[in-house]
């Protein structure tokens, strides 16, 4: 049992933390090669296969142990499960997640050895399955996609990829990066003018290529629109322990109508967008507050998007409702599609589990998959709710009929944690992959504006009541990824997989036949 306790395992953790460094809020993107390279080197250094998947797993329970742990905050603090509970919660959510690096590095040390070396295929092998593992991890279990590798890369030399590859591209290419250069580095026996020669051969026209997609394509102005979109942002900063309470309700609404209402220092108004749940009951059981609002939208002459529920049809949902600029409460609404599991509904078969955990849970419905982005004066704003924005490939298909994507959240949830951060982060990996405007409108923070090119260029501070007047840009880039998503990428990573996996099935049937060859011709011998 010694190699339980082997310092590889110990240097797997190390690089699993020093991963987490890479995201917002410290943003150390340059660090992320050198924690995937220390990764595939464990892999080959390790004693067996079993040890290699052992690896991955501790790599992986580091890195999500200190990159969500933010998660207590919300099961404790404020769904008010025991603290052991709690930390137990976070514990088996890192170790499932911490199950896809391990497969990551199961597969590179399974099907990239050759006579106990890693293989010439081996750092694209590892780059193929470090994409296909963090595209199931974004797909299992309805998935979970936090912290996936590209989105370290909101700036720095790599942002760029994203508009060709999208996030999980760009993960692959940081793996290719980290694979190549460990085996160039640790395992090749090269002189060092040639190891010199074959990195630059990689890395000058990987940082090239994304340098220049970085810029290009240009925005340009959508005909038909607006060349700007006057938007107020509010941020309520309502506290979570008390969002519940009648009286809180009551002065949230005066609140947001209040900040609603305030004139614009510069043009009108066009869209006033309230966060999730906003308004925490439907409006039916609090037409106040709408008529409040609506009184502000028919003044303004704008619109205004409210979060709140809707219960229609026995169905309850996470909704986006929509007011008029006549001030009335429209038919069309959007429906939250990706509910959070154990937090929006209970995943069949899994109540059991939710009553043992003491989770204060109910069912919501899931929205329509195709639901039409709203018009507000002829732009088109497509709503999303809370973390439906880390799942791009779903935002794709909006962002193909929108010129602004819009995100409204409550991350009360989770305190003054990592979590807020690192939710803008994704929203500009969005605008970057997508190259669409991003709009965050949200309770406690982060509220802010984000242009085409995934740059911050408004946003509130955290934990203020505030609100953000802002002149959006109606403009677009059609990206790459955009037109084409993950499927190109997905299709060449499987045949990587495919052609490893028959190398090394011929490399075995070439042993096997070599051994009974030699084994004949000594026993030939040996008669003679």
């Amino acid at each position: 049992m010694k190699w339980l306790f082997n310092p590889w395992l110990a240097l797997a953790a190390l690089a699993g933390a020093l991963q987490t460094l890479t995201f917002a809020p410290l943003e150390l993107w340059w660090l992320q090669p050198f924690t995937l390279a220390a990764l595939f080197v464990i892999s080959f250094k390790s004693f067996n296969l079993a040890h290699a998947a052992l690896a991955g797993f501790v790599f992986g329970l580091a890195h999500f142990l200190t990159g969500v742990s933010w998660l207590y905050i919300s099961l404790h603090d404020y769904g008010m499960m025991p603290a052991p509970l709690a930390i137990l919660g976070v514990f088996l959510l890192a170790c499932y997640m911490a199950l896809y690096p391990l497969l990551a590095a199961l597969l590179t040390r399974w099907l990239g050895t050759f006579h106990g070396l890693p293989s010439g295929w081996s750092p694209l092998l590892f780059a193929s399955a470090w994409f296909l593992s963090e595209m199931a991890r974004g797909w299992v279990f309805t998935g979970f996609p936090w912290l996936a590798a590209g989105y370290a890369h909101t700036t720095g030399l790599l942002t760029g990829w994203a508009t060709l590859l999208g996030v999980y591209g760009t993960g692959f290419i940081v793996a290719l990066i980290a694979a190549y250069s460990a085996r160039e580095i640790v395992f090749s026996r090269f002189s060092r003018p040639r190891l010199a020669q074959n990195l630059l051969l990689l890395l000058f026209p990987v940082f090239v290529i994304g340098a220049l997609a970085q810029q290009f394509p240009k925005v340009t102005l959508v005909l038909d629109r607006p060349p700007f979109l006057n938007v107020r942002l509010l941020q309520g900063n309502v506290p979570q322990s008390l969002k519940f309470d009648s009286a809180t309700i009551v002065n949230a609404a005066q609140g947001y109508t209040q900040m609603a209402a305030i004139p614009a220092t510069e043009k009108e108004i066009d869209l006033i967008v309230l966060p999730e749940t906003a308004i925490p009951v439907p409006a039916e059981q609090f037409p106040k507050a709408i008529e409040d609002l609506g009184a502000v939208a028919r003044e303004k002459n704008a619109f205004i998007l409210v979060g709140a529920p809707a219960y229609q049809n026995k169905r309850w949902t996470n909704s986006v409702l929509l007011l008029g600029s006549d001030g009335l409460l429209q038919s069309q609404r959007y429906d939250k599609q990706h509910l959070v599991p154990f937090g929006e509904f209970i995943p069949f078969g899994f109540r059991w589990f939710v009553q043992a955990m003491q989770m204060p849970l109910g069912d919501f419905a899931k929205g329509a998959t195709e639901q039409a982005p709203f018009l507000i004066k002829r732009v088109r704003v497509a709503a999303n709710i809370c973390y439906e924005d880390v799942f791009g490939e779903e935002l794709r298909n909006d962002a193909q009929k929108a010129d602004i994507l819009l995100n409204l959240s409550n991350l009360a949830w989770f305190g003054r944690s990592w979590a807020m951060p690192q939710h803008l982060q994704i929203a500009q990996m969005r605008s970057i992959e997508l190259g669409r405007p991003s709009l965050r409108s949200t309770n406690t923070g982060v509220t802010a504006v984000i242009n085409a090119y995934g740059k911050i260029e408004q946003q509130l501070e955290l934990n203020t009541r505030s609100y953000l007047d802002a002149k959006v840009r109606v403009a677009s880039r059609d990206t790459l990824y955009l037109q084409i998503g993950d499927l190109p990428l997905l299709f060449f990573t499987v045949l990587v997989l495919l052609q490893c996996w028959r190398t090394r099935k011929r490399r075995a049937v070439q042993t096997v036949v070599s051994s009974q060859v030699i084994d004949v011709e000594f026993r030939e011998i040996s008669k003679e």
